[in-house]
């Protein structure tokens, strides 16, 4: 019977090199005698190529008493020799043998591929939950956002500061202070044209409704082509220090104030205008 195969026949050495170029082939079939390049040359200009030591040859040859061509075949890189005229049969049984050989290949290759993918993938999940079990544990806020700068993950100081779920939060307007928008807005769309780092001082906004201020920090986050996909932040609460830094600056105005002049009056009116804007803002 016919084996349902898929045969490629090349009239010449030259053609079948060409042929091998392409696609992967299960068995060569080469006869010896051919012009030009005969059997033996092309079958080592076969075994040249990147993968042609892999492809199986059977040569057929017409003399069958010359051990010397037995042993150059094999030193080309022949599996077996047919002796023409040969039977039908045992060159389709060979030809199976082959193909079964190459297509339990394939099924290694792809299983192989997908405990790669499984590993892979596997790996990715332990890495995220790593990633999240060390998020959750430190006191800063921590927090992923897509491409578009929406946010994606949010560690428990996040929920427990503002009070707010990452998913409910539509706008970082909700939370950052009105007065600090501007700034905030021109540092973001600075690190989003140059896919740089975000960095900026601002107020967010604790469940509570009072602010406290904060040094945002993200930094782009690429994948293995290099490519922007997201980004990943960090919020930590500076406002104890910004406080402290200006009580110490308020103190160092009010004492020159109060040495700079006699008038009681003056010094009084200078002081309140230093003061007014510090307790305003509180």
């Amino acid at each position: 019977d016919r084996l349902k195969l898929r045969l490629v026949q090349a009239t010449s050495g030259a053609r079948a090199l060409s042929l091998a170029a392409g696609e992967e082939f299960a068995v060569i079939i080469l006869d010896v005698q051919m012009p030009v390049l005969d059997g033996f040359e092309t079958a080592r200009l076969l075994r040249m190529r990147p993968a042609g030591d892999q492809t199986p040859i059977i040569f057929l040859t017409a003399n069958s008493h010359d051990p010397a061509t037995s042993l150059r075949g094999y030193a080309e890189g022949a599996v077996d020799f047919l002796v023409k005229p040969f039977d039908p049969g045992i060159l389709r049984s060979k030809v199976s043998v082959f193909v079964s050989l190459q297509e339990a290949r394939r099924t290694v290759q792809r299983q192989e591929a997908l405990l790669r993918e499984h590993a892979l993938e596997a790996q990715r999940r332990e890495s995220d939950a790593r990633y999240q079990s060390l998020a959750e544990a430190v006191p800063l806020i921590v927090w992923t956002a897509d491409v578009s700068g929406k946010i994606t993950y949010a560690n428990r100081a996040w929920t427990e500061y503002t009070g707010i779920s990452p998913h409910q939060l539509t706008s970082w307007k909700h939370i950052v202070h009105p007065d600090d928008h501007p700034a905030v807005k021109a540092a973001r769309d600075r690190a989003r044209s140059k896919e740089a780092v975000f960095q900026a001082l601002f107020r967010v906004r604790s469940a509570s409704g009072l602010y406290r201020w904060h040094v945002g920090k993200a930094v782009p986050s690429r994948d293995a082509l290099g490519r922007l996909v997201g980004w990943l932040g960090t919020a930590t609460d500076v406002d104890d220090q910004r406080r402290s830094e200006e009580r110490a600056r308020f103190l160092a105005e009010a004492s020159g104030v109060l040495g700079a002049s006699l008038d009681l009056r003056e010094v009084l009116a200078r002081v309140c205008a230093l003061a007014v804007p510090a307790a305003g803002d509180v």
